[in-house]
């Protein structure tokens, strides 16, 4: 029961001499909505409320003298086979109604949150073409800017506060580390200096706070000595060589 959902009429979410019974009449508003009816009886609804018989008997009598529900019996002799649960209100028009503005406001929301996510991707488009254009830059790649990954990744280091200059000097930070011929046994970084290794938001940071002095020109630096890095890396286990990922 918990997955679903019922209607709540305002006469019934207002009327405080049904406050005990509310949660009662919601559940056969559910169960009713699909054929108008329900057979539920008091031991199935008594399991749902994790409550007695007794109580759910009590509280039906009272929803059928408010005249909020009828209880239609099918008897076999003196014998009750089982019971119609109906709401004295049919919900139809009601629902029709209710339907109709809930998909008419899904259907809004979900064109206002497709034209917010795309205004909001294309708030940073020059940010993104001089950000990635300063990646080509420094190493000679073709990375378009205005791509629905890149735009999307950047956007995101935006939306956590952060700045035009910090994925700058993110750029210019691994380009320094990373563009250059390995060593001997030393891995060739040079493929992971492109958005979607820089701009990630879990390597991001990291990347952001590593103590690194970058050179005014980096495009003359050939050899650097990235012993202090490493050891920096060693260091933050938050890092967790995602570096190498």
């Amino acid at each position: 029961m918990y997955g679903g959902y019922s209607i709540c009429l305002n006469k019934w979410a207002l009327d405080k001499d049904i406050k005990n019974e509310l949660g009662l009449l919601l559940i056969i508003s559910s169960l009713t909505a699909e054929k108008g009816y329900c057979f539920a009886s008091n031991q199935r609804l008594a399991e749902i409320f994790e409550t007695t018989e007794v109580s759910i008997s009590r509280k039906l009598k009272k929803l059928v003298e408010k005249g909020y529900i009828s209880i239609e019996y099918k008897k076999k002799g003196c014998q009750v086979i089982n019971r119609k649960i109906r709401l004295t209100k049919m919900l139809t028009d009601d629902y029709q109604k209710c339907y109709s503005t809930i998909n008419k406001n899904v259907k809004d929301n979900n064109i206002s949150n497709t034209t917010n996510n795309i205004s909001n991707k294309r708030k940073y488009i020059k940010e993104s073409e001089r950000i990635v254009s300063r990646l080509n830059e420094l190493n000679g790649s073709h990375y378009k800017p205005n791509t629905e990954e890149t735009l999307k990744l950047i956007t995101g280091i935006f939306n956590d506060g952060y700045t035009e200059e910090d994925l700058l000097l993110v750029v210019e930070k691994m380009s320094y580390l990373w563009n250059r011929e390995p060593k001997r046994n030393e891995k060739d970084m040079r493929p992971y200096l492109r958005p979607s290794t820089l701009f990630r938001k879990s390597n991001f940071e990291n990347y952001l706070n590593m103590p690194v002095n970058v050179p005014t020109d980096l495009r003359d630096v050939k050899e650097i000595d990235v012993m202090e890095v490493f050891k920096w890396v060693k260091k933050n286990l938050l890092l967790q060589w995602r570096l190498w990922e």
